[in-house]
């Protein structure tokens, strides 16, 4: 899975021609067709009655992961509910959805060590999700965003699992001057499985940062499985593919 770079502005608040109830919110699509819903990862299950969205933005797959600006209809805004609440797309952002790699098996390290910042990252319901900056592509050329396992892949005695977060640009020229945004989400599943007698209580992404240095991120299971990520314009950020 890749990334196509550009020139990416985020915004911590909502735009002035934003309306007013306006939330931002990863999800995961749950059921596609003329009953499309999702779960939120902040507000519970949800059905969009402009479901148009997902389709033109080639999100309308099961198990992919989203991040949407919506609107509720009065009185519908809940978490924890079996039936979805209403909702219109105002606007939404396909994430790069994956599992994770695994290179402790002979496979070939193709991902890279390019650097890569990680602005935010949180473990919810059965993700992993990662919100990175990085330089900008100068040629539109996709780099590769992979989360890897290494012979160091071993939890520690807190429950603690190292893992990589690692960039390949692909031979493009970074430019600094120009970052680019993104969210990736890597299935919980895809990384439990590798130790069925481990719980797994959270993660050390370890990564190299804009100085080419070593850095690292530590992140734990939290007691409630869901995030709420303060408004941004999703409109702008690149796209995965």
């Amino acid at each position: 899975m890749s990334l196509v770079l550009g020139s990416i502005f985020l915004s911590s608040c909502l735009n002035d021609d934003e309306p007013e109830g306006f939330y931002s919110t990863l999800g995961t699509v749950t059921e596609v067709g003329t009953n499309l819903t999702f779960e939120s990862d902040s507000y519970g299950l949800l059905k969009p009655t402009n479901p148009n969205w997902f389709i033109v933005e080639k999100a309308d797959s099961v198990g992919q992961r989203v991040l949407a600006g919506v609107q509720f209809y009065e009185g519908e805004k809940r978490n924890n509910e079996s039936t979805p609440a209403s909702v219109q797309i105002v606007e939404l952002y396909k994430v790069l959805t994956k599992n994770v790699d695994d290179i402790r098996n002979g496979e070939e390290d193709i991902y890279g060590d390019d650097p890569v910042h990680i602005a935010v990252a949180s473990v919810t319901k059965e993700h992993l999700n990662i919100q990175f900056t990085l330089a900008s592509s100068t040629s539109g050329k996709p780099h590769r965003i992979s989360l890897v396992l290494t012979e160091e892949s071993v939890p520690d005695e807190n429950g603690i699992l190292p893992v990589e977060f690692r960039h390949n640009a692909e031979g493009d020229l970074p430019d600094w001057d120009t970052r680019g945004w993104g969210i990736a989400s890597y299935t919980l599943a895809s990384i439990d499985e590798k130790y069925p007698d481990t719980e797994i209580k959270g993660f050390k992404i370890l990564y190299y940062d804009e100085s080419g240095s070593h850095a690292q991120c530590i992140v734990k299971r939290q007691a409630m499985d869901r995030m709420i990520i303060k408004p941004l314009t999703v409109s702008s950020v690149m796209h995965s593919f």
